[in-house]
């Protein structure tokens, strides 16, 4: 049997939800406890069950600083929080290009790294597996030089 509370929650909307929450922030997990299963189901089509709890969590943290800017005039608190999610899974894409290209342009021998201006040297690292300068601005470790890499 469902408590009053549950009841009552089932029947207002979101907006009456958000607007509520302003100044009892705990009736926030109202809106969580009705679209947090969707919001995962959404994530997790698009990026796999782990990253999907992190964006789950993302969104209602999100949205919970959020809310003085939710139009209350919405009923329906979906398209905004699909549109927060959205915005997270293209954030955590780009992260993880980002990523994957920074792990491209390594080597496969990982020395530690020393760094002499205006390029990075590896330490102890044998001639034959040392990146070249151009690898290293094509990396982003360094900036390209001003005229010429300087020979030494």
């Amino acid at each position: 049997m469902k408590s009053r509370y549950e009841t009552e929650v089932e029947r207002i909307s979101d907006a009456v939800i958000i607007e509520r929450s302003h100044p009892d922030p705990a009736r926030f997990a109202a809106l969580y406890d009705r679209h947090a299963m969707e919001i995962h189901r959404y994530a997790a089509r698009r990026l796999g069950p782990q990253a999907a709890d992190d964006i789950t969590a993302e969104v209602f943290v999100a949205a919970f600083r959020r809310r003085d800017r939710y139009d209350l005039t919405c009923d329906d608190a979906r398209p905004w929080l699909y549109g927060i999610a959205t915005n997270l899974i293209g954030k955590h894409r780009r992260a993880e290009v980002r990523f994957f290209r920074a792990i491209a342009c390594t080597p496969t021998w990982h020395p530690p790294l020393l760094v002499r201006w205006p390029r990075v040297v590896p330490e102890c690292s044998p001639p034959s597996q040392a990146p070249t300068p151009r690898e290293h601005v094509a990396c982003g470790l360094v900036s390209p030089p001003p005229a010429r890499w300087p020979s030494h």
